[in-house]
């Protein structure tokens, strides 16, 4: 079973590691996220990305019944996210195969049942990719639109650059711009290289009063959906029944003139991603903690 392994003991291990060990053994989900990330690292321990992706799977399938609703929602959908990539990496020397339809599946979890931007970011790109299930524009997109809503930087900054491109979907430079703008103010450091490359792409080419209808239109973007974390408690809120929070839009791209998401082009016309050869990369194990 690649998600079970011996429990070393707690003498083995220095005083905080042992104390999340005891801690992940009586169900601590976080627990298991941070010894997780602690084995993946190789910090106070040996690094060990086996035991690490199986600290994740650990806690993927101990709450695999939860939903979005849940209070530990995020935690979960890290915990899902994580075990996806060590199924889309693979470690074969240590006995866990390669899995892109299990990574596909853990992402669909994360981000479909469980609401994460992340999550869906990164179905999207599996979409986009065709890895592990059919190849399908027209359903990344939908995945990438409801991210971007959610405020994930690295989705407003695909989805703006394939707007601007028009290769995958109708072409819309001012609302592509926009949400490179948008992605590129938010930026991780990991993030930051291949995000920048693209606004820098765009706005070379960029008329001055383009630029300015992209300024424009970020505004307004910000003014509807305010800041993401301020989003995030919102929804918790209204989860939780508390009445005077207003319910997050469906449809939130379609309220602002010019970003706006129309069906993607068909699959003959589906050519090479605007990032260039390949879609970005998976955010790092440790993303999210």
């Amino acid at each position: 079973d690649l998600h079970s392994f011996p429990t070393r003991r707690s003498s083995d291990l220095e005083p905080g590691v042992a104390a999340l060990q005891r801690a992940a053994d009586q169900g601590s989900l976080r627990a298991m996220l941070n010894i997780g990330n602690i084995y993946g690292e190789g910090t106070l321990v040996e690094k060990d990305r086996l035991k690490a992706c199986q600290f994740y799977a650990q806690g993927a399938d101990r709450f695999e019944k939860m939903d979005r609703f849940h209070p530990a929602a995020r935690l979960i959908a890290e915990a899902f996210r994580l075990a996806a990539r060590c199924h889309a990496e693979g470690l074969p020397a240590a006995g866990w195969p390669r899995n892109l339809k299990a990574a596909a599946d853990m992402y669909f979890h994360a981000g479909v049942i469980l609401g994460d931007p992340v999550g869906l970011y990164e179905l999207a790109k599996v979409y986009l990719n065709g890895e592990g299930i059919m190849r399908n524009p027209t359903i990344a997109i939908k995945h990438l639109e409801e991210s971007a809503r959610k405020g994930h930087p690295p989705a407003q900054a695909l989805l703006g650059s394939m707007m601007w491109d028009g290769k995958v979907m109708k072409k819309r430079p001012a609302a592509g711009l926009a949400l490179l703008i948008l992605g590129k103010e938010r930026t991780s450091a990991e993030d930051r290289a291949w995000i920048f490359a693209l606004y820098d792409d765009a706005i070379i080419t960029a008329s001055k009063d383009l630029e300015q209808d992209a300024i424009t239109l970020a505004e307004q973007w910000k003014s509807v959906h305010g800041d993401p974390a301020t989003n995030a408690l919102q929804t918790v809120a209204t989860a939780s029944g508390e009445e005077g929070v207003p319910p997050p839009s469906r449809s939130p791209l379609r309220q602002l003139k010019g970003i706006d998401i129309n069906q993607a082009k068909g699959a003959d016309s589906f050519g090479s991603l605007p990032t260039g050869a390949v879609v970005p990369p998976s955010a790092p194990p440790s993303e999210g903690r």
